[in-house]
């Protein structure tokens, strides 16, 4: 399960990360699809191998999903620190309850408040491409 400290643009974290999930999609590619990111959401709840990586309690921490080509990076805001989380399209599971969203992969999860709805189109997509790459 990697987890990315995406705070500064280290060349060897990005490389890793590009080896793992395929690099960025192209800006045409991008408008042609409507946008390849969520919008910002509220992290409501997640297993304890995220609790380094979220504000204690009294404090919101939000995320955003980027699609790559072979996976999602869930993008985790902490503060002043940044961290990507990347889940390849084999082992993700999107969970909707009316409008909170789960994603899970690998056994581990990260529960959104207030996402589905505000992200509804973007959801849709990334449900029909997981279940293409899923098939190939």
């Amino acid at each position: 399960m990697p987890i990315f400290d995406t705070t500064h643009n280290l060349r060897k974290t990005v490389e890793a990360m590009n080896a793992l999930m395929g690099k960025s999609f192209p800006f045409l590619y991008r408008i042609r699809q409507g946008g390849i990111g969520s919008k910002r959401m509220i992290i409501e709840a997640s297993s304890p191998v995220f609790l380094p990586y979220i504000n204690p309690s009294h404090y919101l921490t939000y995320s955003n999903i980027e699609i790559r080509p072979n996976g999602i990076l869930v993008h985790i805001h902490k503060s002043l620190d940044n961290f990507a989380w990347a889940i390849l399209f084999k082992d993700l599971h999107l969970v909707f309850v009316e409008d909170d969203v789960r994603i899970e992969g690998e056994g581990e999860y990260i529960l959104f408040r207030t996402g589905y709805k505000i992200n509804k189109n973007f959801f849709d997509k990334l449900a029909v491409l997981a279940e293409q790459q899923k098939d190939l």
